[in-house]
């Protein structure tokens, strides 16, 4: 060749990408966020792996003006669509210290979901089972909650995109303002801050305002956050053995309360005080294993478009 006086072939060397080259906006940050579009593309990129999630509530607890503050939160850890393992929980924060009290468990094997649920101030406990499945996007319950998530906390006015290095990788945030889903009409002094892969992953949501109530405003903080992708180990709960043996040949959905005194009315009067109540079916699964339908943490319905009927 021209120039290469050793006859060796010249090579090109690479050039060094810098670390902190911000790679292209996803599509459904562009122009504003289009929650219904990052909700479905979300749901596309975790579909099949495992993660575990958890989306909560909190707000001011007791009379107006106390410093004292609930958190309620359901975590969940997925390993297939269908299986999977969640917690719902409260935490009273006071005066810089937090006692937690589990409500409810739910472990879903992949055919049902089976859930132990106690109330401590009465000292019983309840089995529920229902049959779970994947919802009519192909998702199991848990990312379809997580869909009406995303597009109930970001479905907003006015909206920014901007890029950051984080410790766990490159992220967009998106930040907006003014609520426009029908759940958040009665709010005000909206504001939501979300963190997006360039994959499309909501990593991080969290939204603040105030909402009415019969005693004034009050201040709420919600959101969701992933804690781990493709890392995520499901195990079976101690009470599941329990929980089958007390609903098996039951029609589902089915709930049963155990060891708990009833009265049950028969047509010559009443059962005696201290028998095990009766089984029931009481839920509605409304087509999605349950999950989806259930209140968001603080009482406000998830997905209520997907929900209702």
């Amino acid at each position: 060749m021209p120039g290469d006086s050793d006859g060796q072939t010249p090579t090109v060397s690479p050039v060094a990408v810098p670390s902190d080259t911000p790679p292209d906006v996803p599509r459904t940050l562009r122009g504003g966020v289009d929650a219904e579009a990052l909700a479905q593309g979300h749901a596309d990129a975790l579909a099949g792996r495992s993660y575990r999630w958890r989306l909560s509530l909190e707000r001011p607890v007791g009379e107006t003006g106390s410093e004292r503050r609930v958190v309620e939160a359901t975590t969940v850890s997925v390993a297939a669509p269908t299986t999977f393992r969640s917690q719902r929980s409260e935490t009273i924060l006071d005066t810089g210290f937090g006692i937690r009290i589990t409500r409810a468990e739910t472990y879903a094997d992949g055919e049902r979901a089976y859930t132990r649920v106690r109330n401590r101030r009465l000292d019983t406990v309840r089995y529920e089972a229902r049959r779970v499945g994947r919802c009519a996007g192909g998702e199991g319950p848990t990312l379809d909650a997580a869909e009406s998530a995303i597009v109930r906390y970001l479905s907003v006015a006015e909206s920014t995109v901007s890029f950051e290095q984080t410790r766990t990788g490159p992220r967009f945030r998106v930040t907006g303002r003014e609520a426009t889903h029908p759940s958040l009409a009665s709010v005000s002094g909206y504001r939501v801050e979300a963190l997006v892969t360039p994959d499309g992953v909501v990593r991080e949501v969290e939204a603040t305002y105030d909402r009415p109530t019969p005693n004034g405003t009050e201040s709420v903080t919600a959101g969701f956050a992933y804690a781990t992708i493709d890392r995520t180990e499901v195990s079976p709960p101690s009470w599941l053995g329990r929980a089958r043996a007390a609903t098996a040949g039951l029609d589902l959905p089915a709930t049963v309360p155990v060891g708990t005194p009833t009265v049950t009315a028969t047509p010559g009067g009443s059962t005696p005080v201290g028998t095990t109540a009766t089984p029931t079916s009481p839920i509605d699964t409304r087509g999605c294993g349950g999950f989806d339908c259930e209140p968001f943490p603080g009482g406000e319905a998830v997905g209520a478009g997907r929900c209702a009927g």
